[in-house]
């Protein structure tokens, strides 16, 4: 059940990337690598979908989600499901931004109590705008990743309660 679901949520964001353009409407495709480090980690090829509304030219909030292929030292396919805010710094054609995920991570090898769980992830970019509404851009920030083997740890602090990788991305907005 838990596949079929997330099969359909991904299936209507990447349907709903293809509606007509409504002004305000962005829709992106980025694919990128996460690599973690630290005693429990994990890494990841990923590829997601966002689709979102432009509040001003410099503000942005949206939802996202993909699929990852991970190192297999958890759960070897991996599916977030995320919301973005974002600020870019300026309205010029080479522009840098800061954007912050927050969202939820399911694996599909395991149960949602005891696989992956919260995601937060912050990150900087800089979009290169070809056009008034499309743009590629690439991005560099670091993944925190729950997962519910920390229950059983007794960690102090809350770095320490996730897995934490260094993120690349590169995409396509339009």
């Amino acid at each position: 059940m838990k596949k079929l679901l997330l099969t359909a949520l991904l299936l209507f964001f990447f349907l709903a990337s293809w509606a007509q353009p409504q002004e305000g409407i962005e829709k992106s495709v980025q694919t990128g690598y996460s690599a973690g480090f630290g005693q429990i980690r994990s890494s990841s090829y990923n590829v997601a979908f966002t689709y979102g509304y432009r509040l001003n030219p410099l503000a942005y909030i949206g939802a996202g989600t993909g699929i990852g292929i991970t190192d297999g030292n958890y759960d070897k396919y991996i599916i977030p499901i995320y919301a973005i805010f974002k600020v870019n710094f300026t309205k010029t054609k080479i522009s840098p931004f800061f954007q912050f995920n927050v969202g939820y991570t399911f694996g599909l090898n395991s149960k949602i109590s005891e696989g992956y769980n919260v995601l937060y992830s912050p990150s900087f970019g800089v979009d290169y705008n070809l056009t008034p509404v499309k743009s590629v851009y690439l991005q560099l920030g670091v993944d925190y990743q729950g997962h519910h083997l920390f229950d059983s740890i007794d960690y102090s602090g809350f770095l320490n309660k996730y897995m934490t990788a260094v993120n690349f991305r590169v995409g396509y907005k339009f």
